[in-house]
């Protein structure tokens, strides 16, 4: 069975220098300054105020519920359960 690809990983140009600075500072975990960097690219291309980068989609979906505030959330059946987990408090 040969395997279908969804997203193959390209590292091309810069972005092997830039996982190799990463792990030379140890900048895996915490985070360092290219995360900062790029949460303040988007900060000022979105004029938001604030930027967060997160490491998942589902990690996205609790932020935005936790932060909105609502009382009803409206979803099709096909929704991923993540999202339906993540909106029940």
């Amino acid at each position: 069975m040969s395997k279908i690809w969804l997203s193959s990983p390209h590292m091309g140009g810069t972005e092997q220098d830039f996982v190799n600075h990463a792990f030379v500072k140890n900048w895996i975990a915490p985070l360092g300054p290219n995360v900062n960097g790029f949460e303040e690219d988007i900060q000022r291309f979105s004029g938001a105020k604030h930027a967060a980068a997160l490491s998942s989609g589902t990690a996205a979906i609790h932020l935005a519920l936790d932060i909105l505030v609502y009382s009803k959330v409206i979803m099709s059946l096909f929704n991923l359960l993540h999202f339906v987990q993540a909106s029940i408090r």
